[in-house]
């Protein structure tokens, strides 16, 4: 399993019910990075509980997990139970910052509430459970200390009761460690009163537009050639930062970006959304980026 900065995750859920100046070129930006739909690997999993203890393996699991800081990720998480289908189907949740803030399922309408957690949420499920002292089965993670399968009240679950989930962790990792590097670059260049000019990239007439910041906010917008662009009223460099992380919170096929290695502003990004469907590519490339207070 790939564990440098797990920042995504997947969650298979079986449960019961219940700075100055800058011009982009080929200088001073990073390679882009592409990513699209790529199998599971096999997390590195232990038996061995530190004091043989239950709660021994769960403190020791929580320390690694606070240690490598997983707070922005992303997750699936499956149900199985006799209950409605709004609990059955797959649900896709995302965490930033710790927070659930993004939550649908696979039919596009938003999961009952209480049926999604991040991962700290699970490991406080596990202490309630040790808490509870019922028959629990854990095995966490070596290296992230995640909870990799957990299964609570082991009679329970035999009598639609019990609480049983599996983690698996998915190689979509890099990719968000980049943009979260990226955008704390931009916010230390301190770079409120800018000029950004880029191209629009899309099944649509190419546009050049021009976009003057004041503040971080756009003061004047101008589109070329006018008569043939398509509608854009403007983006600011956090705009930009927003559309490559919808892509990635959203599961787009494809993400190819490029960040400016001194300031982080996305020098290039192009999104794929549907991998099977044509036409609706989109992107931009930045052609200059100018401090102008």
């Amino acid at each position: 399993m790939r564990i440098r900065l797990l920042i995504v995750a997947l969650v298979v859920l079986t449960a019961a019910c219940g700075s100055s100046g800058q011009t982009a070129g080929t200088d001073g930006q990073t390679a882009p990075t592409t990513t699209g739909p790529t199998g599971t690997s096999t997390p590195t999993t232990t038996a061995v509980v530190p004091d043989g203890t239950e709660q021994g393996a769960l403190d020791a699991a929580r320390a690694r997990w606070d240690e490598v800081a997983l707070v922005d990720y992303r997750y699936v998480l499956r149900r199985s139970c006799e209950c409605d289908v709004e609990w059955v189907a797959p649900h896709t949740v995302v965490v930033r910052a710790g927070e659930v803030v993004h939550q649908q399922t696979a039919y596009g309408d938003e999961p009952p509430e209480g049926a999604l957690m991040s991962i700290d949420e699970i490991f406080d499920r596990i202490q309630r459970a040790i808490d509870a002292g019922t028959d629990n089965q854990v095995e966490y993670d070596d290296v992230s200390g995640a909870p990799l399968d957990v299964q609570l009240d082991l009679p329970g679950i035999a009598a639609d009761g019990g609480f049983a989930l599996s983690v698996d962790f998915d190689d979509q990792t890099d990719e968000l460690a980049e943009l979260a590097a990226a955008r704390a670059r931009w916010d230390g260049a301190g770079i409120g009163d800018y000029q950004l000019r880029y191209q629009v990239n899309c099944f649509c007439p190419r546009a050049v537009v021009t976009v003057d910041v004041v503040d971080g906010a756009i003061e004047t917008v101008a589109v070329e050639p006018h008569e043939s662009a398509p509608v854009d009223r403007g983006r600011t460099v956090d705009d930009l930062f927003d559309v490559v992380a919808h892509a990635y919170d959203t599961g787009a096929a494809s993400v190819t970006v490029a960040y400016h290695a001194d300031t982080g502003y996305p020098v290039e990004y192009f999104v794929d959304v549907h991998e099977m469907m044509a036409d609706e590519e989109h992107g931009v490339t930045v052609l200059a980026l100018a401090a102008t207070g």
